[in-house]
């Protein structure tokens, strides 16, 4: 945020609920059978993992969704996706934030499938789009190390 600049998208919180229409176009695809980083509020999936069942020390079994907390644990989060996405018939599709810069980037989401979403993501419950760039990570199964888009304005209207 620049000198003199208001943040706009200030939040208590940095867990961010997924864009119901975003699910749905990825559920299409992958059906999902478990979210990992859910809430009753905000579960997307039937089977989920609250922040009571700590996900981190779970087995992922299955089609697994993510929209972890972009929190400084981050990396541990895409760290622990990447590994169980490795277990035979799994597929790990995730919701991160770009973040090239970082070791865990280059070590962990270039060895799959990324799908940048091309303009603002606007999060359930919150008024204007996230500023920073976001894409879709799949690893496991099937994965076919593309690189492509998604409009976040057109697949909207899902």
């Amino acid at each position: 945020m620049g000198i003199g600049k208001t943040n706009l998208f200030k939040s208590e919180s940095c867990e961010y609920s997924t864009p119901q229409w975003l699910f749905n176009l990825l559920d299409k695809e992958f059906e999902f059978n478990l979210d990992v980083c859910a809430s009753e509020k905000n579960n997307k999936c039937e089977k989920y993992f609250s922040l009571k069942d700590n996900a981190l020390k779970c087995d992922w079994i299955g089609h697994f969704w993510m929209n972890p907390p972009f929190s400084r644990d981050l990396k541990v989060w895409v760290k622990k996706a990447y590994h169980e996405a490795q277990k035979p018939n799994n597929i790990g599709v995730c919701l991160l934030p770009v973040r090239s810069n970082t070791n865990w980037w280059c070590d962990m989401v270039l060895n799959g499938e990324i799908r940048f979403i091309r303009g603002e993501l606007k999060f359930e419950g919150n008024d204007r789009g996230l500023w920073q760039g976001m894409c879709i990570i799949i690893w496991g199964n099937g994965c076919e190390g593309l690189c492509g888009c998604i409009d976040s304005k057109d697949a909207q209207g899902l």
